[in-house]
């Protein structure tokens, strides 16, 4: 394992999980009050930086559910609904990347965890179909069915096809969801 690359990927790890303690582990309704105005000044921007860090979360297992619901307070639902997307598939690219130039894919090949072996049984057996199903439950990260996947050497296309699916049903539920919520308490 290239020493620079793992050390590289420690920071990155650590830096998500200060940046996720500091800020977005504050109360979500402080944390969009916050960034409200800065959207309406700066709303391209704004769109880009959050997709930009929806893109970058699966490298430190910053679960997704608060930034989605952060874009649904701040952006329009079709918006919220594509950044979701972009940085959902942008992220599991770079976990891909990652896991195979970094050579945590050996590691993770030498574990016999049972909860680890189960998720692996669930892969062989299933494939593409379980990488849905993980995506799609609320509770379970995303990235960990992206880590042993790719330890695994699923192809690079069922992984993002599965993930992406499964990622889909659950965020257009989420934002059509509180779209629908939200209008219905407006009146």
């Amino acid at each position: 394992m290239n020493k620079t690359l793992l050390s590289l990927w420690l920071l990155i790890i650590v830096t998500g999980l200060l940046t996720y303690l500091n800020w977005l582990g504050n109360d979500l309704s402080t944390v969009t009050s916050a960034l409200t105005g800065y959207v309406d000044d700066w709303f391209v921007l704004s769109l880009l930086l959050y997709t930009l860090l929806l893109s970058v979360r699966g490298m430190t297992f910053i679960p997704s559910t608060p930034l989605l619901f952060i874009g649904i307070a701040l952006f329009p639902a079709h918006l919220t609904f594509a950044a979701n997307m972009v940085g959902i598939f942008m992220s599991c690219l770079l976990v891909i990347l990652a896991i195979q130039h970094v050579g945590i894919d050996v590691a993770l090949a030498r574990v016999n965890n049972r909860h680890y072996v189960k998720v692996r049984d669930r892969i062989d057996r299933n494939g593409y179909y379980a990488i849905v199903l993980w995506s799609f439950f609320p509770f379970a990260p995303t990235d960990a069915i992206v880590y042993v996947a790719s330890s695994m050497r699923v192809s690079r296309k069922k992984i993002v096809a599965g993930v992406m699916t499964g990622e889909a049903i659950l965020n257009a539920l989420y934002i059509y969801g509180a779209e629908l919520l939200l209008q219905q308490l407006r009146f």
